[in-house]
């Protein structure tokens, strides 16, 4: 055989991920031009965004508790 079996299932992988990709970007395309499709995609994208800041609001929470206890232990090994 030219390729091997792992090489080979890597390029597969490569390839589904491209056109994963490539959907994604058309379907923005769709939104961003198409009034149609971004008034039947709208509660989609309003869900989605909603979803996103969630998880970073507790995300951002924990990083700054985080920030805040190294930042003492620091100062309390200045000390």
């Amino acid at each position: 055989p030219v390729y091997s079996p792992v090489f080979r299932q890597q390029v597969e992988r490569g390839v589904m991920v491209g056109m994963a990709l490539q959907g994604i970007w058309a379907l923005w395309q769709l939104y961003q031009h198409v009034d149609i499709f971004r008034a039947s995609f709208r509660p989609f994208v309003r869900v989605l965004s909603q979803g996103i800041d969630a998880v970073t609001w507790r995300f951002s929470k924990r990083l700054n508790s985080l920030t805040q206890i190294l930042t003492r232990q620091y100062m309390h090994w200045l000390k």
